[in-house]
């Protein structure tokens, strides 16, 4: 538990100041409100149309169009019209003229069709799902398809003549979780199955154009791609750094803020003034938001900024957990099993592994991150390679790096090179980036055969 003095350090502390005025300008409509799936529509709805108050005109339908494009053309390119719209034509040419239908049953007996799109100038039609998280089902989605067939029929269909195109719209898209029946394989490969990535470039238009003092319709763009999208803009990059600068500096202090926002009614006499306790909580409940965000800090939070600045060529990608963190590199995935082991796991066959050591007590309360000391090493776990051919230049590579290591087991199926142990918190990311940049060099021959 934090001591008064060390409260009054954390409030006092400039990092917190700035971490305040950064939270306020990340928060958006979007944390008071959680859309459904009808208020989701709508809001793409608004999007989607070149004429509306964002600003963007027909570029987020650009966006989307060429999003599903890649996707068609990555399930087999079995839509003409998709497949026909290459980003080449999509950047050339013009829709001004869409026209964007919203819930309504275009076709009598195929439902209510989320969103209808049409463009009488280029003459097509798309016709989007979107399923918000929910799942889809096979006959839905043919009941939608064959009703908007019927749609451009060339004898009696409303737009005759005009090309079609399915577009399966999901925030939450696994296709490892899409059903495996053969009807519902056939029928997705007639859909371009999207999550909602494309929003991006769409927030970061938007940002650019804050910036120039152009905020009409802009927040509210920001706000709904950077959710869906997952995209940090840079102040919340900025806010996330200050929040992992302050969990590395006040651990203690985070702790009990944690603990203060869990407990949402005091009596009367935790209220009082001049105990840092109540003081603690009147903060913490005055500052909801921030104290949240803190809450949901890892300890090993402030290495995924630390590091990726100290390495600013590469892309670590730091996993925290309570008192260890994993450091990965995307590209490493390529060696990782695509099955599960017989315990039902997936793991990295090749990391480095951070581990907080046992510290003592009053040691950390007196000198907080200047007592704690750290473990670091490559673990490696042959059994989760993609393939056994894999093995052996790994292995080799680490053997002529770490020789002395090649007889050091965790377990029997995991093995630590480079292991370094009493690390202080000031030298930690510098000996981790340094291991990194070393294991990086050692994969890269064998990622490059992938």
């Amino acid at each position: 538990m934090a001591t008064q003095e060390q409260f009054e350090h954390f409030l006092t502390d400039p990092t917190l100041s700035r971490a305040i005025e950064a939270s306020r300008r990340v928060d958006d409509v979007f944390e008071l409100i959680r859309p459904n799936e009808n208020q989701h529509s709508s809001i793409l709805q608004w999007l989607f149309d070149p004429r509306e108050g964002h600003g963007q005109g027909e570029a987020i339908f650009k966006d989307f169009l060429t999003a599903a494009h890649e996707a068609n053309r990555d399930a087999g390119g079995e839509q003409e019209l998709l497949a026909y719209w290459t980003p080449g034509r999509i950047a050339v040419a013009g829709f001004q003229s869409l026209i964007v239908v919203r819930e309504r049953a275009m076709v009598s007996n195929a439902g209510r069709q989320d969103l209808f799109l049409v463009d009488p100038v280029h003459k097509f039609v798309l016709l989007v799902e979107n399923k918000a998280g929910r799942k889809w089902s096979t006959e839905q989605l043919k009941s939608y398809r064959d009703g908007a067939t019927r749609l451009t029929a060339k004898v009696r269909g409303p737009f005759p003549g005009y090309k079609t195109g399915f577009v399966l719209l999901d925030r939450y898209k696994d296709v490892e979780d899409t059903p495996s029946t053969p009807a519902a394989s056939r029928e997705i490969r007639r859909w371009a199955y999207l999550d909602y990535g494309w929003l991006e470039k769409a927030a970061r238009r938007a940002e650019a154009r804050v910036e120039k003092g152009i905020e009409a319709g802009q927040q509210l763009v920001i706000a709904y791609c950077r959710r869906q999208a997952e995209y940090k803009s840079k102040d919340e990059e900025e806010l996330e750094a200050l929040l992992s600068a302050l969990v590395r500096d006040h651990r203690d202090v985070v702790a009990d803020i944690g603990v203060a926002r869990a407990r949402r009614h005091p009596v009367a006499k935790d209220l009082r003034m001049d105990g840092h306790a109540s003081q603690l909580w009147i903060w913490t409940h005055q500052h909801k938001d921030l104290a949240l965000k803190l809450r949901g800090q890892k300890t090993f939070s402030f290495l995924k900024h630390d590091l990726k600045t100290a390495i600013a060529n590469l892309r670590p990608d730091v996993r925290p957990h309570k008192r260890e963190a994993f450091v990965i590199d995307e590209s490493w995935e390529k060696l990782m099993r695509t099955e599960p082991d017989e315990r039902g796991r997936i793991l990295w066959p090749i990391c480095i592994l951070i581990t907080q050591m046992q510290a003592d007590e009053d040691d950390d309360v007196e000198f907080g991150a200047a007592a704690r000391r750290y473990k670091i090493c490559v673990q490696f776990r042959p059994h989760h390679l993609r393939e056994s051919g894999i093995e052996t230049p790994i292995r080799s590579a680490l053997a002529i790096k770490y020789p002395k290591d090649m007889t050091r087991r965790q377990d029997a199926r995991r093995r630590r090179f480079g292991h370094v142990e009493n690390i202080g918190e000031d030298q930690l990311v510098e000996k981790v980036a340094t291991l990194y940049r070393t294991l990086h060099a050692l994969l890269t021959p064998t990622l490059g055969k992938g």
